[in-house]
């Protein structure tokens, strides 16, 4: 029992640490420098083999110096994409266990006015929720990530708690290309958008992570399935 304890403590202090160092690394950032980079990604992600055919992608609203997502809700409104965003709420934000801290998703349109929720965050007033096994993207912050598809986020644990049923999950096969070889068999696709220099060579995990199926930086595609 004391060993589990010890390797759980250590686990997180390891995450912890991790978590301070990337957002030191973030915060000198200039405003600048994240929006040339959050920019470059635009394209990438609106042209690639993952988006073609996707119709309900689920955006974060970006804060701070976290990859801009504005310019990506613009492109997929004008692209005939349906957009979501993700809801918490005020119940949920107070658990004291992560597994029951859960995300909705709203079908977020232009028209829509936005309130903050408790951690600062905009979200949609109009709250009509729209299952998360019908959307085919979400798009995810992080802090950091490594090859193989481990993400570190703020560690509130809300993504992992909302798609626990990906963990078992199997991946589609016989497809053409990597970007078609990393789309799942159970939806919905999850990508992280992160700075290049967030990817660590490997993440402590626990068991209840769940991983994600690709990230997209400013210099490239990374498909970890």
């Amino acid at each position: 029992m004391f060993d589990e304890v010890f390797r759980w403590t250590m686990k997180n202090q390891a995450k912890n640490n991790l978590r301070r160092h990337m957002l030191g690394l973030r915060s000198a950032l200039t405003d600048q420098q994240c929006q040339i980079m959050a920019q470059s990604m635009v394209q990438p992600l609106i042209q690639s083999d993952v988006l073609k055919d996707a119709q309900y992608v689920a955006v974060y609203w970006s804060m701070g110096h976290e990859i801009g997502t504005h310019a990506i809700i613009e492109r997929l409104w004008h692209l005939g994409k349906h957009c979501y965003l993700p809801i918490v709420s005020d119940d949920m934000a107070c658990s004291v266990q992560k597994k029951d801290r859960y995300l909705h998703f709203v079908h977020y349109q232009s028209n829509m006015s936005l309130r903050k929720n408790r951690y600062g965050i905009p979200e949609p007033e109009v709250l009509q929720y729209h299952p998360w096994q019908h959307l085919d993207i979400v798009l995810l912050p992080l802090l950091a990530f490594d090859p193989f598809g481990n993400r570190l986020g703020r560690g509130k644990g809300y993504y992992d708690a909302t798609f626990q049923d990906l963990l078992s999950a199997p991946q589609a096969q016989h497809q053409a290309t990597a970007a078609q070889q990393a789309i799942p068999a159970q939806k919905p696709m999850l990508i992280g958008l992160a700075y290049a220099f967030q990817q660590v060579p490997l993440i402590p995990v626990d068991p209840w992570d769940v991983k994600l199926h690709a990230v997209l930086t400013e210099k490239e595609w990374i498909f970890t399935a």
